[in-house]
């Protein structure tokens, strides 16, 4: 008995073990990069996630998240982005474009069909050049 789960517990998990990569150099490089970035320049902390995979290589905040108070940053503090994601987004909506999974003339409402009604008839091409009519969070009252 104990042969048998010697054989068919413990040695694949041995195997698994031995298989997983071990990422404590690319952790030490991130966390060195990143160090030396904050040190050099007037930022106060940045949370990252790095992820290879399904492997999640790194996960933590360095720095502060408030000075004032010594609040460190951890990997769930939330900092105001503004409006650095627009060209991110913008650039993986073309690419599904080029792709022909979306059309520039998609509307919102076919595509999220849980928005308001206001915004339903909203297309892609009026969200990205900034036309939808759409208020910005700032006007929400957010």
């Amino acid at each position: 008995m104990r042969l048998f789960f010697a054989l068919t517990v413990v040695l694949p998990l041995c195997a698994i073990a031995a298989q997983a990569p071990s990422y404590a150099r690319e952790r030490a490089s991130i966390d060195s990069l990143v160090s030396a970035e904050l040190s050099g320049t007037p930022i106060a902390g940045v949370s990252a996630a790095v992820v290879k995979g399904r492997d999640t290589i790194v996960m933590r905040g360095w720095g502060f998240a408030d000075i004032e108070n010594d609040v460190p940053v951890i990997p769930a503090s939330v900092f105001r982005i503004g409006s650095i994601t627009k060209q991110f987004t913008s650039a993986a909506i073309m690419q599904l474009v080029e792709q022909k999974k979306l059309g520039l003339e998609d509307s919102l409402g076919a595509l999220l069909p849980n928005v308001p009604v206001a915004w339903r008839k909203v297309t892609l091409r009026q969200l990205l050049n900034h036309t939808s009519g759409i208020p910005s969070y700032t006007d929400l009252g957010e």
